[in-house]
């Protein structure tokens, strides 16, 4: 409804990864929100669509967004600082329950940014970040994920380089990273998260340790 929207203003754009940018926006007055929350993003004459904070600052808001041909996301791409769009109330049960392992697909990273960035520096390098994404040039926010989180391991899906696993994560990857009593957070696509969900259950992780 109209009176749960909030129009609010861009203030800086910059480019994270290919065709990925991150927009930071005018926080309304009263919005509160849980690092690893989502809302929908509304702009005129497109269908709304779901985006996760990826910050846990206090006086603005930060989304990390990919830019897809056709529909919202291409013409989000095109904003620019002083243009704006409405946001609507933030939803979703993501937070931080401990110290784990974060697998994340894609776009998938954008809420543990926010999650990340809400507890301390020394308990986020108890973690550790799987990442899987195309290529190199898709990894969002490199330079700042490596200064968060203790271990990192980027997973190229499309290409083979040095110093990245190749391939998709898969049982072999994670089993060594296993620690039964510890949390596993999973985020990407649909698919994604059903087949990583599998594979932990399958190594004998107990399902409330699986986020």
């Amino acid at each position: 409804m109209e009176q749960d929207l909030y129009k609010v203003k861009i203030f800086e754009v910059e480019e994270t990864a290919k065709n990925v940018h991150r927009f930071r926006v005018e926080r309304p007055e009263g919005y509160n929100f849980i690092p690893g929350q989502s809302t929908f993003i509304y702009l005129e004459g497109c269908d709304k669509r779901e985006f996760s904070f990826s910050n846990s600052e206090k006086d603005f808001l930060e989304f990390n967004i990919k830019s897809y041909l056709g529909g919202v996301t291409e013409k989000i791409g095109k904003l620019k600082p002083g243009d704006f769009f409405e946001i609507g109330k933030p939803f979703g049960i993501k937070a931080y329950h401990g110290n784990g392992v974060f697998i994340a697909g894609g776009t998938g990273i954008t809420p543990y940014l926010g999650m990340i960035h809400s507890i301390s520096p020394e308990e986020a390098k108890k973690n550790i970040l799987i990442y899987s994404v195309h290529r190199e040039e898709d990894i969002i926010s490199k330079n700042e994920l490596e200064k968060l989180f203790g271990k990192i391991v980027f997973v190229l899906t499309k290409e083979n380089k040095k110093g990245y696993e190749h391939g998709r994560i898969n049982k072999e990857l994670l089993q060594k990273f296993i620690n039964k009593k510890q949390e596993f957070y999973i985020c990407g696509p649909s698919e994604f998260v059903k087949a990583m969900r599998a594979i932990l259950f399958e190594l004998g992780v107990e399902k409330a340790y699986v986020w």
